[in-house]
């Protein structure tokens, strides 16, 4: 989820784009839980990701793995701190609702 706070706090993009845009996951780090698996130099990349992308990668030595959805379920809100107006997001990969009150 660190890149979609990079894209919202960074780069200005806009909550709802943010949780939208498709994905990659490294498998290259070890596992928190037993049996601690990783797999080196793996990708996973949703489908969104174009087919060109996915090549160069692999040239560079990336073990490539097409995914339909990688990670976890986003929910994100931002309060602009000028006008106090909330923006939200929510990721339709996922059961995820943005509700404002």
């Amino acid at each position: 989820m660190y890149r979609i706070n990079i894209e919202t706090l960074i780069f200005g993009m806009d909550p709802q784009l943010a949780v939208e845009v498709p994905r990659f996951a490294t498998d290259s780090v070890v596992d928190s839980f037993y049996p601690h698996v990783y797999f080196p130099g793996r990708l996973s990349l949703e489908t969104g990701i174009s087919e060109d992308i996915s090549k160069e990668l692999e040239l560079k030595g990336h073990k490539i793995d097409r995914a339909v959805s990688c990670g976890m379920g986003a929910t994100v809100f931002l309060k602009d701190p000028n006008s106090g107006s909330l923006s939200t997001g929510a990721d339709p990969r996922r059961a995820c609702y943005a509700i404002g009150l």
